[in-house]
Order: structure tokens, then C-alpha cells, then sequence
């Protein structure tokens, strides 16, 4: 059906943009393919003065003498409107550019018109990415949008997932160019819309992408060191807390993809880098945990109750990573601590399940010794962090016979609450005391 003249008037210049034009121009868009070949075969000039009059009124220009109610529902046609003829428009599409977005960036901040301005970028994402991530505004644009993802989670998630699917690098462009709050508020959204337990998995993440989550850890590490070395340390440490909860999303996001097999295998395992930083954010939380037992720890006084000896700090002063993290950890809630801590867990459990080489490199980083001490009974450590402990024991020691004899040779299990006998015998091995050398040997179960 070709268009009627009401349409076809939309695209003389002088001519007023109508309700009802605007209306049947948005029908025939979306139920006409031959729409596509009519907005094409219009004069360039015209489609583009068209295009800069409905973003006008989209802006809320030239429709000063309606009413607020009659002027939303006329700026809420218009993007909608638009949101068709792009999809059908490759003519209409090439005139997007920097001052589209910029456009898009002000309407943006009006609340009442934030679904259509997300559904009219998922659609000039699908189409022009290419073309505008390389502009200023693109960066800023999606600042705005990562802001806004609590409160347009679907349109928002389907337009990360358009840069993710389309930019094989989208983590290192934000990192570049978005402030650390706002990327951190990136990586918290990719945590959740890279899970695939509710089977709605909304993103894919680049090897590249993947590679750039264990670098970051390293480039985090930076950031604390040259925070605490240029001030006091209660100014920094809360101005540390906007990398260590991005630390904290970052081992969610590796935990998600070490599972990911053999998708990710280039990148996960093996992986040195990654596991030691999980290591060692592992020991600055158990290290701060132990310098608050110190600290609260009050000798009894009653002659027939001995009090029990204060647990020792491990020595973390050679690494100074490890031993400022545990200072910052001073000005983040009990709460988070506890969420950093289950993250840290969950990414040694994933990155070691049915993973020889990291089951292996965990190892020699001392992973046994700080997983059996997130067993002991704190009141920082609840039943289910217990249990998880438990459970990554495992995984560090299924079919890895130097860590069972790792385990089997600690002596110092006592404050810790798990039968390692049991836990041997679970995995099909028993261990014994060599009476002749006095050590632990290991032999499978009868």
C-alpha cells in the first residue's frame, strides 16, 4: 500500500508535524515493508530537515501551546514514530549522528520519556553502533544509560547487550572513557545479566572482555596502592570503597565465567593472575577479620575459666596489596564484607572445578590454609559461608593429590570446624600416620 498524501506531506518543508500524520506514519511503518522503499526514495534534504523537526518535538520544542499532558503523549509519538522509520530507513539511519545523541541525552533526562528514548536507541544500536561509538557523545550516552539501569532494566539490558554482541572490547572502551563509579555501576550490571542460573543469560562477553576482567584485578591493585600513599587513610579508604566493590562485581563476573567451558578455557584455565588476586583479596578480609578478634579480644578473669589464646594474624607485611586492602576493608559494612568474601570463595571454586592446573596454582598460593580459616565460628562467618568453605575444599581437592596432601598436613585445622577425615573419606581416600616417619599419607578408601 502506498502511502496516502497526509504522509507524504510530512516531508515538505513548512508543513506541520500533526498528531495524526505522525500517527499514521508510525502505522504505515510498522505494518508496511514498502514503507522502507518510500522514506528511501525521499530527497535527502527533506528526510533530514524531517528528522530534525520530530526530534524537536520530541525535545518538547515548537509545541509550547499545548497543554503538559497533550505535549507528553505528542513527544512520546513522535520517538515512537522515529523508533519505526529507523528500522525501516537505511537513507534515514545515515543521518544519526553526534548531535542525534547529544539530543537523545537531554530527552533522556525527562523520566516520563525514558522507555521510548531506550527503545529508540536499542533500535539505532542495532543498526549504526559502528558509526557512533566513535564519538564523544556515544561515551557520555552510555554513562547516562548505565546510570539509569535500575530503573529501565529491560530496554537498558537489551542495549548492552547490542555493545557487547557488537564491540569486542566494550569493558576496555568504558573503562577508558567512563568515570569509576559509573563503570563500577557497568560491572554490576554485567554481574547480573551474565548469569545463566535463571536460564536468561542477556549478555556474551568477548574473550577479549573476559581477558580485560582479570587485568582489571591488577589495575584495581594499583589504585589502592596510589591511594593510600597519597593521604591520610581515612580520606582514601572511603574513596577506595568505589574500587573494591568494583573488585567485588569483577569476581562474580569471573566466577560466572569460569564455568563457561570450553568458551573461556583460553582465558581461565589456567589462570595465574586471577587466582592470586582472588588469593590474596581472600587473605586481607581473613586477616582483617583476625585484627578484630585482636583488638575485642578480653582476657577472663575468673582463674577456672582460662580464657583461649587470641588467633595470630598471618604475616601479610611483604605484600602490601594484601595488607592495605585489609585497612580498607575498615570503612566498607559488614554486609558487603561478607558478599566480597562469598564472591572471592565462589571464583576459587569455579576456576579449580574439574581444573587440574588451577587446583594446582591455588595450591601453591596457600588456598588450602585460607579456606579452611573461612570455616572457624565467627559471627562474620554464618552457616552457609561455612558450607560454601566446605564445598571449595572440595573442589581445590578432587583428583589433585597435591593438595589432598596439602590438606592432610596442616596441623593447625583445629580452629576450624571440618572433618577433614570425613571430608577424605567423601572423595574416596583415606588418611593414615605413617608410624615409621610419623607423617600423613593418603591411600584411596577400602
Amino acid at each position: 500500500m502506498d502511502p496516502d498524501l497526509s504522509i507524504q506531506s510530512l516531508f515538505v518543508r513548512g508543513s506541520s508535524l500533526s498528531r495524526n500524520k505522525l500517527s499514521l506514519l508510525r502505522r504505515y511503518c510498522a505494518t508496511e515493508a514498502k514503507s522502507s522503499a518510500f522514506l528511501d526514495s525521499i530527497d535527502k534534504e527533506d528526510l533530514e530537515n524531517f528528522l530534525q523537526r520530530v526530534l524537536d518535538v520530541a525535545v518538547g520544542r515548537d509545541v509550547s501551546n499545548e497543554s503538559d499532558v497533550e505535549k507528553l503523549k505528542f513527544q512520546k509519538l513522535a520517538l515512537r514514530t522515529l523508533v519505526n522509520a529507523v528500522n525501516r530507513s537505511v537513507m534515514l539511519r545515515s543521518f544519526l549522528n553526534q548531535k542525534t545523541l547529544h539530543t537523545l541525552r537531554v530527552i533522556l533526562k525527562q523520566q516520563v520519556l525514558q522507555v521510548e528514548v531506550c527503545a529508540l536507541l536499542n533500535t539505532i544500536f542495532c543498526h549504526n553502533l559502528t558509526e557512533l561509538q566513535s564519538t564523544d557523545e556515544y561515551a557520555l550516552l552510555l554513562g547516562d544509560l548505565i546510570n539509569l539501569w535500575a530503573e529501565e532494566k529491560s530496554w537498558i539490558s537489551s542495549i548492552l547487550s547490542i555493545c557487547f554482541e557488537k564491540s569486542l572490547s566494550f569493558l576496555s572502551y568504558c573503562y577508558e572513557r567512563l568515570d569509576l563509579s559509573t563503570f563500577t555501576n557497568l560491572l554490576y550490571s554485567v554481574s547480573v545479566l551474565a548469569d545463566k542460573s535463571d536460564d536468561q543469560k542477556a549478555i556474551n562477553l568477548s574473550i577479549s572482555d573476559a581477558r580485560f576482567c582479570v587485568e582489571l584485578l591488577k589495575e584495581f591493585e594499583r589504585i589502592c596502592e596510589n591511594m593510600l600513599s597519597c593521604g591520610d587513610l581515612e580520606h582514601n579508604g572511603k574513596k577506595c570503597l568505589v574500587p573494591m566493590y568494583a573488585m567485588m562485581y569483577l569476581l562474580e563476573i569471573i566466577s560466572l565465567l569460569a564455568l563457561e567451558r570450553p568458551d573461556y578455557n583460553a582465558v581461565f584455565h589456567p589462570c595465574i593472575d586471577g587466582i592470586r588476586y582472588v588469593v590474596w583479596i581472600l587473605e586481607a578480609i581473613i586477616d582483617n577479620e583476625i585484627s578484630h578478634e585482636i583488638q575485642s579480644f578480653k582476657p577472663s578473669n575468673a582463674p577456672d575459666r582460662p580464657s583461649k589464646e587470641p588467633l595470630k594474624r598471618r604475616d601479610v607485611a611483604n605484600n602490601s596489596f594484601i595488607s592495605k586492602l585489609s585497612m580498607y576493608l575498615c570503612f566498607m559494612n559488614a554486609h558487603d564484607i561478607g558478599l566480597l568474601k562469598r564472591n572471592c570463595m565462589e571464583a576459587l571454586q569455579n576456576l579449580c572445578c574439574e581444573s587440574l592446573q588451577n587446583q594446582v596454582i591455588a595450591g601453591d598460593f596457600d588456598a588450602i590454609s585460607l579456606v579452611l580459616s573461612c570455616a572457624r565460628r565467627l559471627d562474620s562467618n554464618c552457616p552457609s559461608q561455612i558450607q560454601r568453605a566446605i564445598a571449595v575444599l572440595r573442589f581445590l581437592c578432587i583428583g589433585c593429590q597435591e593438595n589432598q596432601a596439602r590438606l592432610a598436613r596442616i596441623n593447625n585445622a583445629a580452629p576450624a570446624i571440618i572433618d577433614t577425615k570425613r571430608l577424605f573419606l567423601e572423595m574416596g581416600i583415606e588418611s593414615i600416620i605413617d608410624p615409621a616417619s610419623n607423617t600423613v599419607k593418603l591411600k584411596k578408601a577400602t
